[in-house]
Parts: structure tokens; sequence; C-alpha cells
């Protein structure tokens, strides 16, 4: 049994489907917001935690960001954004990406940031993808396995196997949620990372947002990208690549 399927196995937020069938409205998808200003910097780093986060989770890489002289906003979600309600997910991302797209201006002008790296981790590469176009002061990403559709990603992976259960006993299908969702797909953005650096790490061993999702997305973004740099990993899995990412951060300097 690999890291994956154990995490999964031990993880009951998700064996519940009566549970997961109520109604869960989010007041603020954005639960938490970290902000850090290294004087005289020029580059802000933004932040996105995964879904279900631990908080220590980024403690590593915003140290070594606050010693190399960078700035970084860390974002936490609320888990609710991501439920068998498929209106209210789609609402929940449009609303982040708002705040963020916001958060960016104000940092531009009130601390004459010059650059924007985004990191984004697993979920959180949708949000990624999302504001990867709002300011042009946005030259890099890193994004840590990646899935090109969250609808094919639900669908398919293994975490979130009783959420797709309980969307398709209520009549939804693969195709009509890729459909709702389109907007919620990161392959709908790579024309945004033109001109930027990009760095995507994935696994061939990932069974949560599968292997072959984040290869296609890795594929077409090498279609349009020059500077584009295309990590994996044989036997990591999905949260040994994003966990690999966060304690050694070697690939944080973009």
């Amino acid at each position: 049994m690999n890291l994956d399927k154990l995490f999964v196995f031990l993880d009951t937020r998700f064996s519940d489907k009566d549970n997961l069938k109520k109604k869960v409205k989010v007041k603020e998808p954005i639960s938490k917001k970290t902000f850090y200003y290294a004087k005289n910097a020029t580059t802000t780093y933004i932040l996105l935690s995964p879904w279900h986060s631990v908080p220590f989770l980024f403690s590593l890489i915003k140290k070594k960001l606050a010693k190399s002289g960078f700035s970084y906003v860390q974002y936490d979600f609320s888990p609710n954004i991501l439920t068998p309600d498929v209106d209210s997910t789609e609402q929940y991302f449009d609303k982040i990406r708002e705040e963020i797209g916001n958060d960016i201006k104000n940092f531009t002008e009130k601390y004459n940031t010059e650059h924007f790296v985004i990191i984004g981790l697993s979920l959180s590469c949708v949000i990624a993808s999302m504001i990867s176009g709002l300011s042009s002061k946005i030259n890099g990403l890193i994004l840590v396995v990646p899935g090109n559709s969250l609808a094919k990603s639900l669908w398919r992976g293994l975490r979130t196997e009783k959420i797709k259960d309980v969307i398709r006993e209520e009549g939804v299908s693969l195709t009509e949620l890729e459909k709702d969702w389109k907007k919620l797909a990161p392959e709908q953005y790579i024309n945004n990372f033109k001109n930027k650096k990009i760095k995507i790490l994935i696994s061939k061993s990932d069974n949560i947002i599968p292997y072959h999702l984040g290869k296609k997305f890795a594929d077409e973004v090498e279609k349009v990208v020059s500077k584009v740099i295309v990590r994996e990993n044989r036997f990591l899995g999905h949260y040994g690549t994003v966990f690999n990412f966060c304690l050694i951060s070697k690939d944080i300097i973009i």
C-alpha cells in the first residue's frame, strides 16, 4: 500500500456519504491569510494551501523565502470549498479568485511589488491557474501534482470517490460536470502561462490526481510555454511529492 492509499484508508472524513450529502454553505472560502513583507523586496510569493492542508506544510518554504529576501502571502482555504454541491464549488472558486486578485492589486500599489510567483499544491493548482492571468506582474508558477481538469481529477481520484458517488447519485455525469466546471479546469488557462517561468511536479504513482491527468496538463503546457520545467518521479505518489517539495523546497526559487 503506497502513501496515497494509506492516507485515504486512514482518513475517515470521506467515508460517510450521508454526511457528504449535507449542504454546507461556506461564508468565507479563504479561511486564513498570512502576509510577510520583506523590506525592499520586489518579489512576493503567493502560497496556495491544498485541500484539507496541515498547518506546518509551508513552514520551511516560508523560512527560506524570508531568508532569501522575498515577501509572501499564504492562503488557507475552507475544506468545504469542494463538496458534492457542484454550483457552490464553482461560486467558492470564483470568490477566491476575486479576493486574491484584489490582494495582488493592493500589494502592487502598497509595496511596489514588481513580480509575483504562485505556488499551487494539488487542488490549489486550480486556483493558481485561475489567477495566473490577473496581472502582468505574475511571472512564475510552480504547480505541484496538478491535473488538467478538476472534474476529471475528482471523478478519477482515490480521495474523492465518495464525493463522485454522491454527485452521480444526484444525476450528474462526468460529461455534465466537466461542462459545469469548465472554468475550474487548469487547462483552460494555459495561454496565460506564456512568457512566464513554469515548474510542474508530477508523480507516476499518483492515485489522488491520477498521473495521466497531470501528464496531459504538463504536455499541453509544454506546447505553448518555452520556459517550462517538468519534473516526474516514479514512487513518491501524490502526498509524497507534496511533502518532498515542501520539506526540501529546492524548487521554490524560480
